[in-house]
């Protein structure tokens, strides 16, 4: 326990509490997880797991999409972002707009995973698009959301809570240029403001 202690104090190591049943949870218990996911952190996470979250688990796992994507969290900068369904009830879409600097963390928190279900794959930093992409981004970063197509996501589940969208199951599945190259400037440059507050567009279905 002291050794424990001492790598949550002083090496930060990250807390993920899980709450998982193969049944339901009563409104109570979820009112208890929503105070406790408030009050989360970068260091400290909570997650409530009912039957359809184990179930979505298990055909992961069969997918080897395994480990699972955990909830992400995505901040929306535009206003209005309501769901609509694209010619098809059964779906519903948003068209969203957030930063690189969300981009970059959705990346690192989730890793390879979320490109799982992605049947094309990066090209790599040396590609004229990569390069493309990190030029815009480090030198005229006002101008990515004109310049860049941005990302598709298709996920389990979503919901807008406030001014930020939550995804549950999610995948990034159009090509993998503008995530990967975002978090490799993210990784290797000094970046400034602008940088990390330049726009991305994201469809989420």
């Amino acid at each position: 326990m002291k050794a424990a202690s001492q790598a949550v104090r002083k090496d930060k190591l990250p807390i993920r509490l899980v709450f998982a049943s193969t049944g339901r949870f009563t409104q109570s218990a979820r009112r208890d997880y929503e105070g406790a996911k408030n009050h989360g952190t970068n260091q400290f996470s909570v997650s409530l797991l009912d039957y359809r979250d184990v179930s979505r688990l298990l055909t992961n796992y069969i997918r080897d999409i395994a480990p699972s994507i955990p909830e992400v969290r995505l901040r929306i900068l535009n206003e209005d972002a309501q769901a609509s369904a694209m010619g098809d009830a059964s779906l519903l879409a948003w068209t969203l707009v957030t930063s690189a600097a969300e981009i970059s963390s959705l990346y690192s928190t989730s890793g390879e995973q979320i490109f799982a279900r992605n049947i094309r794959h990066g090209l790599g930093d040396k590609s004229h698009v990569n390069v493309a992409i990190k030029n815009t981004l480090l030198r005229e970063p006002h101008r990515f959301w004109f310049l860049n197509n941005g990302l598709s996501i298709s996920c389990d589940e979503a919901q807008v809570d406030g001014e930020t969208m939550v995804m549950r199951g999610a995948q990034i599945i159009n090509v993998q240029h503008t995530s990967r190259t975002i978090n490799d400037v993210f990784n290797h440059n000094p970046l400034n403001r602008a940088s990390r507050n330049a726009h991305v567009a994201v469809r989420v279905v």
